[in-house]
């Protein structure tokens, strides 16, 4: 099934940080009419299986401290919600219904050792009712 709106990564993925697993890029979008920024967005993105609901991840880093939003589109309505920055940083992202399911990075030093850092989280984020 053709999606509704056409993702072009403009730039190659890039480390946030040196050695860091989460990359950002660049995105071009194309069939919608939003005005989505085109920088800070994460190399990662979801649809719903019914192609109304794409998910997006924009980074929102403050002082050196790693967080992100959502960018979540209803490709129905050609409509737009942007989530409240939550804090870490998103390893694994999918929708269920109107729930978006993501596994996410948030360092805690005091769980951390040398040899591991902690912590993954599973966490939901429920998509509004336009």
């Amino acid at each position: 099934m053709k999606k509704p709106i056409e993702i072009i990564i403009k730039t190659k993925p890039s480390e946030i940080r040196m050695g860091s697993p989460y990359s950002f890029c660049e995105l071009e979008f194309i069939g919608t009419e939003l005005d989505l920024p085109t920088s800070d967005w994460q190399n990662k993105f979801t649809w719903s299986l019914d192609n109304k609901w794409l998910v997006l991840i924009r980074f929102d880093l403050i002082d050196n401290n790693p967080g992100f939003k959502f960018y979540i589109i209803d490709t129905i309505n050609d409509s737009l919600q942007v989530s409240k920055r939550i804090l870490g940083l998103v390893n694994t992202i999918r929708i269920d219904k109107n729930t978006i399911l993501y596994n996410k990075f948030l360092l805690n030093r005091d769980k951390s050792t040398r040899e591991k850092l902690c912590c993954n989280t599973n966490e939901v984020y429920l998509i509004q009712n336009n």
